[in-house]
Parts: structure tokens; sequence; C-alpha cells
């Protein structure tokens, strides 16, 4: 996987910790990127994610089909975010490295045009990020 697709997936993860199903298990300072999840009828409870120091992924449930019944956040995402903050408060702070290669554009989701439509035409062999704006 080349740098530019990496980043582009880490920026995809990172809006789960943003504005996300994830927003609370956010370690202050850190760029975070992290995937939440679920069965079918409630059964497991799942958090994955990373930082550039560290990668952890949190699977809570029991060993019978059993439903998970809890008040609040996702327990995994409770676990994740306590181990991964009481990891990382002694280490200097970072962020991802945005790679070079990578077009930036505002993409209206509803018309789907964008300002940069002629720099996204000749940038065709670069990585690109978009961001909704309507």
């Amino acid at each position: 996987m080349s740098e530019q697709n990496a980043y582009i997936m880490k920026n995809i993860l990172q809006e789960p910790i943003k504005t996300g199903t994830a927003a609370y298990a956010n370690v202050p300072g850190w760029d975070l990127a992290a995937k939440t999840g679920t069965t079918n009828d409630d059964y497991d409870r799942w958090l994955c994610g990373f930082t550039n120091k560290y990668t952890m992924a949190v699977w809570y449930g029991y060993d019978q089909v059993e439903e998970v019944k809890f008040r609040g956040a996702n327990p995994a995402g409770q676990i994740f975010s306590a181990v991964m903050k009481e990891i990382h408060k002694d280490l200097e702070k970072e962020k991802f490295k945005e790679p070079k290669g990578i077009v930036k554009a505002n993409i209206c989701k509803d018309s789907r045009k964008s300002s940069y439509r002629s720099l996204l035409k000749r940038s065709k062999r670069r990585k690109s990020i978009f961001r909704n704006i309507c």
C-alpha cells in the first residue's frame, strides 16, 4: 500500500474519533484512528484503533451467545480509551504526517461539484481526500 493510500485510510478512520461513534475515546494531543463495531442482536462490541505509537483492539462480549447490555458508551471503547490514555500520557504528542502527493478538495455532497475540478483533472495520478462542504 502506498504512503498516500495509508494516509487516506487513516484520515477516514479518524472520523469516528473526531465526530462519530468513538468520540469519547479521543486521546488529547494525539491523532487517533479507530473503528467501532457490534454484531447482530448486540452480542459483541469492539473497538480497534491506533496512533503512531500503539495499535489496540478490544472485544467485549460473552463466550456464549448473550446480549451485551450497558449504559452509555460502548464498553469495549471505554476500555480502549482508558488504556490508550494511560500508555500515551508521558509520551511526546504526535500527529499523523501527511505524505507528498495528497490533493485536497472540498466537494459538495449534494451536487458532487468542486471548485477545484480543473486541479483534480490535472492531478489524476495523485491520491485525494474529499471533504463535504454542503
